[in-house]
């Protein structure tokens, strides 16, 4: 995703926590699309530090879909589990 698609992003840093040379973070993301919708993706995002710099980054982030109910509904759906 190009973040000039979304003019007003915001990220923000939820949480984080390192470990020797590696910094695990949770983020979210929120803007508005040119075409007036959300964007709001929110995940996380590991950092490998060398000589006290970002090294390199694996980003693991997904859209969120805001409202969308929550994990007792979730959860057996994503296994097949009638609840």
């Amino acid at each position: 995703m190009i973040l000039s698609a979304v003019p007003d992003i915001v990220a923000e840093v939820m949480s984080f926590t390192v470990h020797g040379n590696t910094v695990w973070s949770e983020w979210e993301h929120r803007g508005t699309r040119p075409d007036g919708s959300a964007h709001i993706m929110r995940g996380v995002i590991i950092f490998g530090v060398e000589d006290g710099l970002g090294a390199w980054a694996r980003f693991y982030l997904e859209p969120v879909q805001d409202g969308g109910g929550d994990h007792n509904q979730f959860i057996p759906q994503q296994l097949g589990i009638q609840p």
